[in-house]
């Protein structure tokens, strides 16, 4: 008899906006984070995080849709992948359908991007928000468990993988796909080192406020989609 119980799958994601360097507070200033890559993996437990079916996206920006000289080079996304991209409110019901009813992680509140790009192109957010969490500060401390004290400001996504010795293929940091893949094999090294991480498989993970809190600014923003049109 075939079992068919179907086992746990999370989906691990991260996102690329649009910045500029020294990027002002004040919205006065024209500059706004809105979504220009994101990138996700689904990962069943007790599977390989590298068999994990992919979804991988560049979006085109609508406030400023000319990428700043300072992003290009930072994530390495042309300008012509832009152009030739989806919309936001497009590629968010991809992603959406490809998350479906599975909770998904990324490394700090990138709901806050997904939030703030709906707010200010107006359009509804298609996504189950209380679905997405954060895997910080739990990775950084189990990390830090591991090898002992680092500064959490010199490590993002893209390079959490080499504080413990990992090697990947790319090193594309800030590409959203290279960042979900280092956060995968972070995740995975921790777990062969004995670090239970068991818990974001669970349907109702820990209620750490730093799972879902969107900020203030975002929070207006998402409300405000009640009354917007797609």
């Amino acid at each position: 008899m075939k079992n068919n119980l179907k086992l746990p799958t999370i989906v691990i994601y991260d996102t690329e906006w649009t910045s500029w360097p020294r990027m002002p507070k004040s919205s006065t200033s024209g500059q706004h984070r809105e979504l220009i890559q994101i990138a996700a993996r689904k990962w069943t437990l007790g599977d390989a995080w590298q068999n994990g079916e992919m979804f991988n996206l560049y979006i085109k920006p609508q406030i400023n849709p000319t990428l700043s000289p300072f992003i290009k080079r930072l994530t390495g996304i042309k300008q012509s992948q832009v152009d030739r991209a989806p919309a936001a409110h497009i590629a968010l019901k991809k992603f959406a359908k490809f998350v479906g009813a599975h909770n998904a992680w990324s490394n700090g509140n990138d709901i806050n991007v997904l939030a703030e790009t709906a707010g200010l192109q107006k359009f509804i957010l298609p996504v189950a928000v209380k679905s997405f969490f954060s895997l910080q500060p739990d990775i950084f401390l189990k990390i830090q468990d591991v090898i002992g004290f680092f500064n959490w400001k010199e490590f993002h996504s893209g390079n959490l993988y080499k504080l413990l010795k990992i090697k990947l293929p790319t090193d594309d940091m800030h590409n959203a796909m290279h960042d979900v893949d280092s956060l995968c094999a972070t995740i995975n090294r921790l777990q062969e080192l004995g670090i239970d991480m068991s818990y974001l498989w669970k349907s109702n993970p820990p209620n750490d406020p730093n799972n879902f809190k969107l900020s203030p600014k975002n929070l207006k923003l998402y409300e405000q989609q009640k009354t917007s049109k797609n």
